[in-house]
Protein backbone atom coordinates (compact mmCIF):
# COMPACT_ATOMS: atom_id res chain seq x y z
CA UNK A 1 0.00 0.00 0.00
CA UNK A 2 3.12 1.95 0.27
CA UNK A 3 1.91 3.59 -3.27
CA UNK A 4 -1.18 5.43 -1.54
CA UNK A 5 0.97 6.62 1.59
CA UNK A 6 3.40 8.79 -0.41
CA UNK A 7 0.09 10.31 -1.73
CA UNK A 8 -1.13 11.36 1.26
CA UNK A 9 -3.68 8.85 2.04
CA UNK A 10 -2.79 7.96 5.70
CA UNK A 11 -6.46 7.04 6.41
CA UNK A 12 -5.35 4.04 4.68
CA UNK A 13 -2.71 3.09 6.94
CA UNK A 14 -5.24 3.87 10.39
CA UNK A 15 -7.61 1.36 8.59
CA UNK A 16 -5.05 -1.08 7.98
CA UNK A 17 -3.94 -1.19 11.53
CA UNK A 18 -7.33 -2.41 12.71
CA UNK A 19 -7.48 -5.15 10.10
CA UNK A 20 -5.40 -8.19 12.31
CA UNK A 21 -7.30 -6.71 15.76
CA UNK A 22 -11.00 -7.48 13.72
CA UNK A 23 -9.74 -11.25 12.09
CA UNK A 24 -8.09 -12.48 15.61
CA UNK A 25 -10.82 -11.67 17.60
CA UNK A 26 -13.26 -13.28 14.82
CA UNK A 27 -11.73 -16.55 14.38
CA UNK A 28 -11.22 -16.72 18.57
CA UNK A 29 -14.87 -16.54 18.56
CA UNK A 30 -15.15 -18.51 15.75
CA UNK A 31 -13.27 -21.27 17.75
CA UNK A 32 -14.04 -21.13 21.39
CA UNK A 33 -17.64 -19.10 21.27
CA UNK A 34 -17.03 -16.79 23.61
CA UNK A 35 -19.67 -13.43 22.85
CA UNK A 36 -16.77 -11.52 23.97
CA UNK A 37 -14.52 -11.96 21.41
CA UNK A 38 -17.52 -11.15 18.99
CA UNK A 39 -17.80 -7.56 20.67
CA UNK A 40 -13.86 -7.19 20.28
CA UNK A 41 -14.34 -8.13 16.67
CA UNK A 42 -17.65 -5.70 16.36
CA UNK A 43 -15.12 -2.32 18.16
CA UNK A 44 -12.04 -3.39 15.62
CA UNK A 45 -14.60 -2.83 12.86
CA UNK A 46 -16.28 0.65 14.31
CA UNK A 47 -12.81 1.74 14.75
CA UNK A 48 -11.69 0.45 11.70
CA UNK A 49 -14.68 2.21 9.90
CA UNK A 50 -13.70 5.45 11.97
CA UNK A 51 -10.31 5.53 10.46
CA UNK A 52 -11.74 7.13 7.54
CA UNK A 53 -10.69 4.49 4.26
CA UNK A 54 -14.11 2.43 3.57
CA UNK A 55 -12.29 0.46 1.01
CA UNK A 56 -10.01 -1.10 3.31
CA UNK A 57 -13.02 -1.94 5.63
CA UNK A 58 -14.78 -3.83 2.66
CA UNK A 59 -11.65 -5.51 1.57
CA UNK A 60 -10.94 -6.74 5.20
CA UNK A 61 -14.63 -7.83 5.60
CA UNK A 62 -14.22 -9.91 2.16
CA UNK A 63 -11.23 -11.64 3.20
CA UNK A 64 -12.52 -12.31 7.11
CA UNK A 65 -15.43 -13.88 4.99
CA UNK A 66 -13.63 -16.10 2.87
CA UNK A 67 -11.39 -17.25 5.63
CA UNK A 68 -14.43 -18.32 7.53
CA UNK A 69 -15.89 -20.07 4.88
CA UNK A 70 -12.67 -22.22 4.26
CA UNK A 71 -12.54 -23.13 8.22
CA UNK A 72 -15.43 -24.37 7.94
CA UNK A 73 -15.20 -26.52 4.83
CA UNK A 74 -12.20 -27.63 6.19
CA UNK A 75 -13.01 -28.73 9.74
CA UNK A 76 -14.22 -32.05 8.65
CA UNK A 77 -11.22 -33.38 7.63
CA UNK A 78 -9.84 -32.11 11.56
CA UNK A 79 -12.92 -33.96 13.29
CA UNK A 80 -11.68 -37.29 15.09
CA UNK A 81 -12.92 -40.01 13.30
CA UNK A 82 -16.28 -40.89 15.48
CA UNK A 83 -16.91 -37.03 15.15
CA UNK A 84 -20.05 -36.10 12.85
CA UNK A 85 -18.29 -34.46 9.32
CA UNK A 86 -21.59 -32.82 8.36
CA UNK A 87 -22.39 -31.66 11.81
CA UNK A 88 -19.26 -29.88 12.77
CA UNK A 89 -19.60 -28.26 9.25
CA UNK A 90 -22.80 -26.91 10.03
CA UNK A 91 -21.73 -25.28 13.42
CA UNK A 92 -18.58 -23.65 12.28
CA UNK A 93 -20.95 -22.36 9.18
CA UNK A 94 -23.26 -20.49 12.75
CA UNK A 95 -20.27 -19.30 14.09
CA UNK A 96 -18.74 -17.77 11.22
CA UNK A 97 -22.13 -16.07 10.43
CA UNK A 98 -22.78 -15.36 13.69
CA UNK A 99 -19.83 -13.35 14.41
CA UNK A 100 -19.91 -11.94 10.99
CA UNK A 101 -23.56 -10.75 11.82
CA UNK A 102 -22.66 -9.15 15.70
CA UNK A 103 -19.22 -7.72 14.84
CA UNK A 104 -21.17 -5.66 12.04
CA UNK A 105 -24.40 -5.12 14.21
CA UNK A 106 -21.98 -3.53 17.06
CA UNK A 107 -19.96 -1.41 14.23
CA UNK A 108 -22.83 -0.13 12.90
CA UNK A 109 -24.44 1.61 16.84
CA UNK A 110 -20.93 2.60 18.09
CA UNK A 111 -20.65 4.66 14.30
CA UNK A 112 -24.37 5.65 14.09
CA UNK A 113 -22.99 9.38 14.56
CA UNK A 114 -20.34 9.02 12.01
CA UNK A 115 -22.98 7.56 9.49
CA UNK A 116 -25.94 10.79 10.06
CA UNK A 117 -23.24 13.25 9.58
CA UNK A 118 -22.30 11.18 6.33
CA UNK A 119 -25.23 10.95 4.92
CA UNK A 120 -26.13 14.31 5.63
CA UNK A 121 -22.87 15.34 3.61
CA UNK A 122 -22.76 13.26 0.77
CA UNK A 123 -24.44 14.79 -1.57
CA UNK A 124 -22.31 17.80 -1.55
CA UNK A 125 -19.27 15.35 -2.30
CA UNK A 126 -17.10 15.70 -5.24
CA UNK A 127 -17.41 11.41 -5.75
CA UNK A 128 -20.74 11.32 -7.06
CA UNK A 129 -20.89 10.11 -11.25
CA UNK A 130 -24.16 10.14 -12.70
CA UNK A 131 -23.90 6.59 -14.69
CA UNK A 132 -22.17 3.13 -13.32
CA UNK A 133 -20.03 3.48 -16.34
CA UNK A 134 -18.39 6.72 -15.10
CA UNK A 135 -18.12 5.44 -11.54
CA UNK A 136 -16.80 1.88 -12.63
CA UNK A 137 -13.90 3.82 -15.11
CA UNK A 138 -12.75 6.51 -13.46
CA UNK A 139 -9.53 6.99 -13.67
CA UNK A 140 -8.52 4.04 -16.12
CA UNK A 141 -5.05 4.09 -16.61
CA UNK A 142 -3.70 2.67 -20.35
CA UNK A 143 -1.91 -0.63 -20.50
CA UNK A 144 1.21 0.18 -20.34
CA UNK A 145 0.45 1.54 -16.73
CA UNK A 146 0.39 -2.29 -15.57
CA UNK A 147 4.05 -2.40 -16.71
CA UNK A 148 5.65 0.10 -14.54
CA UNK A 149 3.50 -1.12 -11.73
CA UNK A 150 4.89 -4.87 -11.96
CA UNK A 151 8.51 -3.78 -12.89
CA UNK A 152 10.05 -4.17 -9.01
CA UNK A 153 11.81 -1.01 -7.65
CA UNK A 154 14.15 -0.71 -4.64
CA UNK A 155 10.96 -0.75 -2.07
CA UNK A 156 9.06 -3.51 -3.71
CA UNK A 157 7.36 -1.06 -6.02
CA UNK A 158 7.12 0.71 -9.34
CA UNK A 159 10.72 1.72 -10.72
CA UNK A 160 9.95 4.65 -12.19
CA UNK A 161 12.03 5.66 -15.43
CA UNK A 162 11.90 8.94 -17.80
CA UNK A 163 8.96 8.09 -20.35
CA UNK A 164 6.65 5.14 -17.59
CA UNK A 165 3.30 5.27 -17.13
CA UNK A 166 2.93 5.80 -13.97
CA UNK A 167 -0.37 5.64 -11.83
CA UNK A 168 -0.31 5.45 -7.82
CA UNK A 169 -3.40 3.47 -7.66
CA UNK A 170 -2.18 0.56 -10.01
CA UNK A 171 0.78 0.70 -7.57
CA UNK A 172 -1.42 -0.04 -4.59
CA UNK A 173 -3.11 -2.87 -5.68
CA UNK A 174 -0.76 -4.73 -8.08
CA UNK A 175 2.82 -5.65 -7.30
CA UNK A 176 5.65 -8.24 -7.09
CA UNK A 177 4.06 -10.00 -4.18
CA UNK A 178 1.14 -10.49 -5.73
CA UNK A 179 2.95 -12.00 -8.62
CA UNK A 180 4.84 -14.11 -6.27
CA UNK A 181 1.46 -15.41 -4.79
CA UNK A 182 0.28 -16.08 -7.51
CA UNK A 183 3.62 -18.20 -9.46
CA UNK A 184 3.68 -19.95 -5.73
CA UNK A 185 -0.29 -21.37 -6.31
CA UNK A 186 -0.12 -22.52 -9.62
CA UNK A 187 2.93 -24.21 -8.72
CA UNK A 188 1.32 -25.88 -5.70
CA UNK A 189 -1.93 -26.58 -7.58
CA UNK A 190 -1.29 -27.70 -11.02
CA UNK A 191 -4.28 -28.92 -11.25
CA UNK A 192 -6.00 -25.79 -10.84
CA UNK A 193 -3.49 -23.50 -12.45
CA UNK A 194 -5.62 -23.07 -15.38
CA UNK A 195 -8.68 -21.82 -13.39
CA UNK A 196 -6.44 -19.54 -11.71
CA UNK A 197 -4.16 -17.93 -14.86
CA UNK A 198 -7.93 -17.58 -16.52
CA UNK A 199 -8.56 -15.85 -13.23
CA UNK A 200 -5.80 -13.48 -13.72
CA UNK A 201 -6.03 -12.57 -17.14
CA UNK A 202 -9.95 -11.47 -16.52
CA UNK A 203 -8.76 -8.81 -13.65
CA UNK A 204 -5.78 -7.76 -15.79
CA UNK A 205 -8.27 -7.22 -19.06
CA UNK A 206 -10.61 -5.83 -16.60
CA UNK A 207 -7.92 -3.32 -14.65
CA UNK A 208 -7.29 -1.68 -17.60
CA UNK A 209 -10.82 0.14 -17.78
CA UNK A 210 -12.14 2.47 -20.10
CA UNK A 211 -8.47 1.37 -22.13
CA UNK A 212 -10.28 -2.38 -23.17
CA UNK A 213 -13.19 -3.48 -24.19
CA UNK A 214 -14.33 -5.47 -21.20
CA UNK A 215 -14.94 -3.48 -18.21
CA UNK A 216 -17.29 -0.88 -20.29
CA UNK A 217 -19.68 -3.63 -21.37
CA UNK A 218 -19.56 -5.52 -18.30
CA UNK A 219 -20.41 -2.21 -15.96
CA UNK A 220 -23.69 -1.38 -16.79
CA UNK A 221 -24.48 -5.59 -17.01
CA UNK A 222 -23.33 -7.11 -13.98
CA UNK A 223 -24.36 -6.11 -10.55
CA UNK A 224 -21.79 -4.55 -8.19
CA UNK A 225 -19.59 -3.32 -11.65
CA UNK A 226 -20.47 0.50 -11.45
CA UNK A 227 -20.13 0.90 -7.46
CA UNK A 228 -16.54 0.97 -7.39
CA UNK A 229 -14.05 3.50 -8.32
CA UNK A 230 -10.01 2.68 -10.42
CA UNK A 231 -10.31 -0.36 -12.25
CA UNK A 232 -6.87 -1.15 -11.16
CA UNK A 233 -8.90 -2.38 -7.69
Amino acid sequence: TWGHVWAGHLSLVAAWSWWPWLWAAALRFHDRRQWRFAVAAGAALALQVLAGHPQVTFLAGVGLAAVLAVRAAIAPSLAQPQGAPWLLRQLNVTAGALVLGAAVAIAALLTLPQWLATAELAPALNRTLSTPLEIATAYSSPAATLWSALRPGPVGGAAAAAGDVGYHETLAFVGPAALALAVLAVARGPKRALGLVAVAALFLALSVGSHGPLLPALADVVPGFGAFRVPAR
